[in-house]
């Protein structure tokens, strides 16, 4: 019980007036908030993630020892610390993006919001941090609050700027060879291509990512592929000459390879490799109309691509189809 009492004068004497008020609630529920801030602060203090807990005037009200040594500042440096200060000390790329995001989840009345922003630390370097907001709201829908788990992601984005780099790398390697290159996934769907494989059938790099196969080539196309690509996926290397008689009439070569791609053997896709093989044929046909003038063979040996070139009289002489096609290795011993 609470007791409120208050001394009056009654008939010339002083008496004590009490009230009692049962408030056998109210300490349930005060003990129930101090049993659960006692357990907030155990999680907050032992969690290798950092906790901040923000009132209603975006003011720090507690910060946890994580917190504390992510930045480098002291708990006097951190306590009641502003909005504006933790504007000032978030990277100034970052700062209006972030604060943008969160007061529009604010003003929607959203209860949570995960972003990543740099913010600097106290030895002046910025640190990357990826923060999981908690909003807190009251009955009516006022703002009262944050709790947000913090956490130091500086590594992970060192390492995913390696790799990005990497992959630059390479993506700059493939689209300065004058090759065709695509990558395609078990599920038939382009990954990566380059910019002499994009030009090919008009689309960008962007509308190339994720298209399926059978919607790029068409149904009659696909189907011509669907033999290759089905022996690719069973781990075999697939090649094919084509001819293609353009819109301009002007006619090309194409030699398409399909080769497996294994992860501790396991086909994980394919890349597919167009090169353009219309300046040499051409010179097969000049070299060959010559030869059979003079009855004269010829070989030629594709050492990258594993495959001999035989002239036709090459092909009479040893009596083999006209569209054969031997590897290297079979060509010299042959």
């Amino acid at each position: 019980f609470y007791i409120n009492s208050k001394t009056i004068e009654y008939n010339g004497k002083p008496c004590l007036i009490g009230i009692g008020t049962n408030i056998s609630d109210y300490k349930k529920i005060e003990n129930a908030l101090k049993e659960s801030e006692q357990k907030f602060r155990m999680i907050a203090e032992n969690t290798g993630d950092g906790m901040v807990v923000f009132g209603a005037n975006n003011t720090i009200q507690y910060t946890s020892p994580a917190y504390i040594k992510q930045l480098g500042y002291s708990q006097a440096d951190e306590l009641y610390r502003s909005e504006n200060q933790i504007y000032q000390m978030i990277h100034p790329e970052d700062r209006d993006i972030i604060f943008g995001d969160i007061y529009q989840a604010i003003a929607l009345k959203e209860t949570r919001l995960i972003y990543s922003f740099r913010i600097r630390h106290i030895a002046g370097h910025y640190i990357w941090r990826e923060d999981n907001a908690q909003f807190n709201y009251d009955a009516v829908g006022n703002y009262t609050g944050a709790n947000v788990i913090c956490r130091d992601i500086t590594s992970r984005k060192q390492a995913e700027k390696v790799l990005q780099d990497k992959s630059d790398f390479i993506k700059a390697i493939v689209n300065n060879i004058p090759g065709k290159v695509s990558y395609w996934t078990k599920d038939l769907r382009c990954t990566f291509s380059n910019i002499h494989y994009c030009n090919w059938f008009g689309r960008t790099e962007k509308e190339m990512h994720d298209i399926s196969m059978i919607d790029l080539l068409g149904q009659d196309l696909f189907e011509f592929n669907k033999p290759f690509v089905t022996n690719a996926l069973m781990g075999h290397k697939q090649q094919v000459e084509r001819k293609i008689v353009q819109s301009d009439s002007k006619v090309v070569y194409i030699w398409n390879q399909f080769i497996p791609h294994k992860i501790d053997g396991e086909i994980e896709g394919f890349l597919v490799l167009k090169t353009d093989i219309t300046e040499r044929k051409e010179l097969e046909q000049l070299l060959s109309k010559t030869q059979s003038l003079a009855r004269l063979g010829s070989w030629e040996v594709d050492l990258v691509n594993n495959i001999a070139y035989w002239s036709q009289v090459i092909k009479e002489i040893h009596e083999v189809e006209v569209d054969y096609v031997p590897n290297y290795v079979d060509a010299i011993n042959f």
